[in-house]
């Protein structure tokens, strides 16, 4: 651990907190269990490279070179060649922009996409796969997740070890519903 016993240290971005909450903590939860004490620090800014030396991980995530939605079918936009212009389109566009976390951001995009789809086909702008593993055994609660390398660890909360999303072993009672519960990932030092 750079040299030193004791505990692992993970730095995560603030923006990457802010757009996954509990990521950092769910990572550190899956680290520990091989054993290893882990904190996690919430970067306020772009990491200094003495910043990154007292880290014994730090979380990225790579962004591909994304196609700029406003610019392309928002009635503003300085790409948008044939002067498209719709009301709803500009609003879901806003809203995508606007949206506080990542999941808000998704939702808005998803909504945007289905709009574009019913009144003016068009190339799909991202990728709709934003989850990644590295075992088969991991799902969510609609199936196995595939591996995808846009996006890393988005809804990382959701994970869930089993032979199948309807087989999922628990040791907690959930009542009749057979579903397991989700972990609760506390930040080191809470």
């Amino acid at each position: 651990m750079n040299g030193r016993t004791g505990t692992l240290v993970l730095g995560i971005p603030r923006q990457m907190e802010d757009l996954a909450p509990g990521l950092g903590s769910a990572i550190a939860s899956q680290v520990a269990v091989l054993g290893l004490d882990v904190s996690v620090k919430v970067l306020l800014d772009e990491p200094a490279k003495d910043t990154v030396k007292k880290l014994d991980l730090l979380l990225g995530k790579w962004q591909s070179a994304t196609l700029d939605v406003h610019s392309l079918v928002h009635s503003s936009g300085m790409d948008n060649v044939f002067g498209y212009g719709d009301t709803e389109v500009d609003a879901l566009i806003e809203q995508m922009e606007a949206a506080p976390t990542w999941n808000e951001e998704v939702d808005a995009g998803q909504s945007l996409h289905t709009v574009l789809a019913q009144k003016r086909p068009l190339l799909y702008f991202w990728s709709m796969d934003y989850e990644s593993v590295w075992r088969g055994e991991v799902h969510n609660d609609y199936g196995r997740i595939y591996p995808s390398p846009f996006d890393y660890f988005q809804e990382v909360d959701e994970w869930q070890f089993g032979s199948s999303p309807r087989e999922v072993p628990s040791t907690k009672s959930t009542g009749n519903s057979g579903k397991r519960e989700k972990a609760e990932f506390k930040r080191s030092g809470e």
